[in-house]
């Protein structure tokens, strides 16, 4: 494995190299375990569509129909208040 370097801001790699502390590793298998636990864009629509095809092929829900679009609808926008909660209290936070 060839090593690298990056640069990051002192308190952000501070940070990483607790956590590491913390969980008995060192600071590049933790920022390793870190940057596998986030999905990329095309894993994450990977999911969905797995996701979507057990809802309609073993659950049997149409997931083209108006009740199922108004449901992520709905879901969305909670998800998108609950987002939006979240940055308010950090921003109090902070």
């Amino acid at each position: 494995m060839a090593d690298t370097s990056i640069r990051l801001p002192a308190e952000v790699r501070d940070r990483i190299a607790r956590l590491a502390d913390e969980h008995g590793t060192t600071l590049g298998e933790m920022v390793r375990q870190l940057a596998e636990s986030m999905p990329t864009n095309d894993e994450r629509e990977r999911i969905l569509q797995h996701n979507l095809r057990y809802i309609r092929d073993v659950l049997g829900i149409d997931t083209e129909s108006q009740e199922w679009k108004e449901a992520v609808a709905h879901t969305d926008a909670q998800l998108a208040e609950l987002k939006a909660e979240l940055a308010r209290r950090r921003e109090a936070t902070a």
